[in-house]
């Protein structure tokens, strides 16, 4: 039996149409790895905005998440968009209970006052149309404590003297007579 010989053929170069494909397919390669990581945050950004919380004592307001950002005469949360009505949960304190008992309401307007006696502090939707945004106002009467925190008086000087939920037909109440009936109000 004779010996049988392989041959091996060299491989020839790329052709221009080949090189082509391998540099596209690398770069979208390229692109998906770099695009990924902002997909996925922008998919983490919230569509609603973060709950806003505001504690008793002096006034803190704190957003959730992002920041709070100027807005008019107004401050807004710097993330998602307002849903048009609002759930407010009360965390009251020392067994404190509201004229018409309640805990948890919804309304469009929610007015804070303060026990200085000076207008309430008002949220609402903006209505806007390209962000629907919560405004709180006025401005001017809230300090910047942090990027987070909006702040309104003196720690330990006052406290919420009442909070309104308006705008649902059902209208809810509540009155406090000192800084211990009050720990928290949930705006979501």
């Amino acid at each position: 039996m004779a010996g049988s010989t392989v041959r091996i053929q060299a491989k020839s170069e790329l052709t221009t149409r080949q090189w082509i494909t391998v540099t596209a397919g690398l770069l979208v390669v390229v692109g998906v790895a770099v695009a990924m990581p902002r997909l996925v945050a922008l998919e983490a950004t919230p569509r609603t905005e973060p709950p806003i919380r505001v504690r008793n004592g002096s006034m803190n307001i704190t957003v959730d998440q992002g920041d709070w950002e100027e807005n008019g005469n107004a401050w807004s949360p710097s993330l998602g968009e307002a849903s048009g009505t609002y759930t407010v949960t009360l965390e009251l304190a020392n067994q404190h209970t509201c004229e018409k008992p309640w805990t948890t309401a919804t309304g469009r307007v929610i007015q804070i006052k303060f026990s200085d006696k000076t207008p309430p502090f008002v949220f609402t939707p903006s209505g806007a149309s390209d962000r629907n945004r919560t405004l709180v106002t006025p401005r001017s009467r809230l300090t910047k404590a942090s990027p987070t925190v909006l702040r309104y008086g003196k720690p330990g000087v006052g406290y919420i003297e009442s909070i309104e939920v308006l705008g649902n037909g059902d209208p809810r109440r509540c009155t406090f007579t000192g800084s211990g009936q009050l720990s928290e109000i949930i705006i979501r």
